[in-house]
């Protein structure tokens, strides 16, 4: 205890005789904590929580699929949304469709709008807590 003592007592008598060093030190850690940070904020966002959703970590995608594997023509029916809302083991459900593309003809061409179906539930922040960015019409299953 006694040597780490004196050793800071040199190190600051030797930081007072020479004060550039003492700056450059100083900056450069400061610049190496600032772009250290950055850095993992950067990473954090885009790879460990990429999804700006309450309970993100808790999100589970579920599919069916056929016989053979795939997932061509194979959706839930009404019933068994139902009765997936209804299971004890789930939160909140919210269900897609498909999606598709839409065409407006509210200016002089006409555009192409992506679109996709989804239950009521996705809306309204209900199950994702961040709320719907364009206007809808919303019709729930019960």
């Amino acid at each position: 205890m006694r040597q780490m003592v004196q050793d800071i007592i040199f190190s600051l008598r030797e930081l007072r005789k020479h004060p550039g060093l003492a700056v450059t030190a100083i900056l450069s850690l400061t610049l190496g904590i600032g772009a250290t940070t950055a850095v993992f904020s950067v990473i954090y966002a885009l790879l460990v929580n990429p999804y700006p959703y309450l309970g993100a970590d808790r999100m589970v995608y579920l599919n069916i699929l056929n016989e053979r594997g795939d997932n061509r023509g194979v959706g839930v029916t009404g019933d068994q949304y139902k009765a997936l809302r209804q299971a004890k083991c789930i939160e909140s459900l919210a269900a897609s469709w498909g999606t598709w593309n839409l065409t407006t003809t509210d200016e002089d061409l006409p555009e192409g709008v992506p679109s996709v179906q989804l239950s009521g539930s996705a809306i309204g922040c209900r199950s994702s807590g961040s709320p719907p960015t364009l206007a809808t019409t919303v019709c729930e299953i019960r």
